[in-house]
């Protein structure tokens, strides 16, 4: 049996454009140029990025969950090597890529031209690099980014991948959690959201209280450790895989699902709490599962989303480039000319490079990693 669910490449194109349109505008507002944090937008933008990240888990939590849960129910076990292994072929090459792209290449590289590359902030994070290197360097190598991050230690290039070792975590405790708890799943579920919460309290109140440092560096670890989110994901999971919710979604329509969209973007734009996102993110991933609501078959939105790692992770050095570009042709003083030269060309050219990334680099790892599969998946 395939597991395949239409609509959810779409939406993995959806969170990953989300954090490529939340960049551009924080790149153009850390340059004190005009951008929309400077309007009434200024909530939304500013969590745009994130929220696609939330989008993001929430996904790979149910997805994830469904696959394990589907092994199980299959096979009465989960297959942990191989599931390691198949996590590693997908993440592990163009992580390791970006590494190399951002630690050594991209370094070297603006120094050939100060005149071209310079004069920006992204410049100065690039040449200061060599600020505490050996630590930056093992946290994202052992997959820790999100720790350094906790640190204030970016790099340019690939401090987005921070998300990348939330998940690739989660990863290591998930096939674990849902094969020794496989007869109370829900309870264990509700139990990891619990904690998560339960933990940021004691942690954040520990702080305030003894003004301990490490204390805080706990919780923004934490924080940014969103398994509450996958948690999320993995409840939507189980309650599809059981048939419970065969009856709830047989009775909406497209109607009620647009509403639903519309309840997301008010919840963004307003700034509500991520977690109630979460739940209608969760909401609208299930309403696509079912093919009477699905609204969201589109082949070029499916093309993204099949490269949406490589969009999520090779855009800021597009943009970068896309920026020094723009400006060097225009001037940022040509508001509407540099504007639209920006987003054309790190759209266009993180796109491009994603395409061929997928193409002559991921799926080599891809072919390997469909071997390994206990369970097939995808189209």
């Amino acid at each position: 049996m395939r597991i395949y669910f239409k609509g959810l490449s779409e939406i993995r194109a959806i969170a990953a454009l989300a954090v490529v349109f939340h960049h551009i505008e924080l790149f153009k507002h850390r340059e004190n140029l005009p951008s929309l944090f400077n309007s009434f937008l200024s909530g939304f933008i500013g969590t745009l990025g994130k929220n696609g990240v939330y989008l993001f888990f929430v996904l790979s939590g149910f997805l994830i969950t469904y696959l394990l849960l589907t092994e199980l129910g299959q096979f009465g076990k989960i297959n942990v090597k191989k599931f390691y292994l198949r996590r590693i072929l997908r993440i592990w090459p163009l992580y390791y890529l970006l590494l190399v792209i951002g630690f050594f290449l991209l370094p070297q590289l603006v120094r050939t031209s100060t005149a071209f590359w310079g004069n920006n902030n992204y410049y100065d994070l690039i040449t200061g690099i060599e600020t505490d290197f050996t630590k930056k360097l093992l946290l994202f190598v052992f997959f820790f980014p999100n720790a350094a991050l906790a640190f204030s230690y970016r790099v340019a290039g690939v401090t987005q991948s921070w998300s990348v070792g939330v998940e690739e975590q989660f990863y290591l405790l998930w096939p674990w959690i849902i094969g020794k708890f496989k007869n109370n799943i829900l309870k264990v579920l509700v139990s990891v959201i619990v904690l998560k919460f339960c933990f940021l309290l004691i942690f954040w109140t520990a702080h305030k209280t003894f003004g301990n440092a490490s204390f805080y560096l706990l919780y923004s670890f934490l924080s940014n450790f969103n398994i509450e989110l996958m948690s999320l994901g993995g409840i939507g999971a189980y309650f599809l895989y059981e048939g419970k919710l065969n009856r709830f979604f047989s009775g909406i329509n497209k109607i009620q699902v647009l509403l639903l969209i519309i309840a997301i973007a008010g919840i963004m734009l307003l700034g509500w709490n991520y977690f109630l996102l979460g739940i209608c993110f969760l909401l609208f991933i299930l309403a696509n599962t079912f093919q009477h609501l699905n609204i969201l078959h589109n082949k070029v939105l499916s093309f993204l989303g099949d490269i949406s790692y490589g969009i999520y992770m090779y855009h800021p050095v597009c943009m970068y480039a896309a920026f020094c570009t723009s400006r060097y042709f225009y001037g940022t003083e040509h508001n509407t000319r540099f504007n639209l030269s920006f987003y054309i060309l790190t759209v266009v050219s993180t796109i491009l490079v994603s395409s061929l990334s997928y193409t002559f680099f991921e799926k080599r790892f891809l072919v390997i990693k469909k071997k390994l599969a206990v369970v097939q998946s995808g189209k």
